[in-house]
């Protein structure tokens, strides 16, 4: 499946490698339209991708894939969806319905150098992305984090039964726990 990735990254979602970036798009404000810049990963090799987290249309489709038509589509496709574009908050629920990032733990590098980690609440309708801690933010650098289980387990059991010790007075139930850890 295909998804979008905080703030400009679009990803393949695949079964045996998980996420995998094949396109970025950058937009720039100029005067009174929008530049738009959009990079594929089209015929790249695996060897020769920049990143082990990137692939590309070759790679995902098992073929070559000729550029020309590609270039075709995907002007059809942006004539097709200008008239959604000119609603903001179309685009945005768009954006946000193929959104790889919602929900996700992250780490944010921001631009001056700082690190945040959280888990992404909500992408607002300014673009903006917002963590579950309230922090906001409109410009960053995202990884996405993977949740690892942990190899300990601990279990703790509880068990409570009458009090029938003699030494023990005042109390009408003694509680037990019962403590394992695994590895």
């Amino acid at each position: 499946s295909i998804q979008t990735k905080w703030p400009n990254d679009v990803l393949i979602n695949e079964k045996e490698n998980g996420e995998k970036k094949i396109a970025g798009i950058l937009c720039e404000v100029r005067d009174h339209g929008i530049i738009v810049g959009i990079g594929i990963n089209v015929n790249i090799d695996t060897v020769d991708l920049p990143v082990p987290t990137a692939t590309s249309l070759s790679i995902h489709m098992g073929a070559i894939v000729d550029r020309d038509e590609l270039l075709i589509s995907i002007a059809n496709e942006i004539h097709s969806q200008y008239e959604i574009w000119e609603s903001p908050q179309s685009s945005i629920s768009n954006f946000i319905s193929h959104s790889a990032t919602l929900d996700k733990k992250v780490r944010l590098e921001l631009t001056n150098g700082e690190v945040k980690e959280g888990i992404v609440a909500a992408i607002n309708d300014d673009g903006s992305l917002t963590l579950t801690s309230g922090e906001r933010f409109t410009v960053a650098d995202v990884t996405h984090l993977r949740w690892f289980k942990n190899p300990f387990s601990i279990t703790v059991e509880t068990k409570e039964r009458p009090n029938t010790d003699a030494n023990n007075v005042g109390a009408d139930v003694v509680r037990e726990r019962r403590i394992e850890s695994k590895y």
